[in-house]
């Protein structure tokens, strides 16, 4: 017999699509990581050393944080403050892909028509990077020249960096969603 305390008017998950909340949040997503690019060109690259590494992480964290968003969002606003963890991996991957596509087109666009010369400027803060962690000049050379082949193809380097953070969005969504997830009441 039900109690005045049961509730098991619960959305159904199946009603409501993630898909609206998740483009929003990659939308939000996508704005930040492309102010963290310029913040990156702009400020970091220059200073270079420790805050060339520092705008190296600096995304990690803002997905990180548009993954909690989007997740919260969706099972308090959307689902009646229930989720499951397949859909927290669903919304926070799906926010996580926005965000990188729109960061990737951005970045495509800036090192190739805006300031192509980035590129090379990049290369040489790595250089300075290399020479304070102790390679020898050989290692320096072969890591800028594999640097040159690979990640500043700006297509390979788009492709590989959506596959990356794809592999991110899915890692810190399934933690993310094992912290926040909280099944609906099973009716007996």
């Amino acid at each position: 017999m039900p109690t005045l305390d049961d509730n098991f008017n619960t959305i159904d998950e199946q009603s409501v699509s993630f898909t609206p909340t998740a483009m929003r949040y990659g939308l939000i997503g996508g704005g930040i990581m492309i102010l963290l690019t310029l913040l990156s060109y702009l400020v970091f690259l220059p200073a270079g050393g420790s805050m060339l590494m520092l705008s190296g992480f600096l995304p990690f964290i803002a997905c990180a944080v548009i993954i909690v968003l989007v997740i919260r969002d969706h099972r308090d606003n959307e689902l009646g403050g229930y989720i499951t963890l397949g859909r927290c991996i669903g919304a926070g991957v799906l926010a996580v892909l926005i965000a990188v596509l729109i960061s990737s087109i951005f970045n495509y666009v800036y090192t190739t028509i805006i300031d192509p010369t980035i590129i090379d400027q990049t290369l040489e803060a790595s250089r300075g990077l290399y020479e304070t962690m102790g390679l020898d000049e050989d290692q320096i050379d072969e890591a800028i020249e594999q640097a040159k082949e690979n990640q500043f193809n700006p297509l390979v380097s788009m492709a590989i960096g959506l596959f990356f953070w794809v592999i991110y969005g899915l890692i810190a969504s399934t933690i993310i969603g094992l912290i926040m997830r909280k099944n609906p009441p099973q009716m007996a």
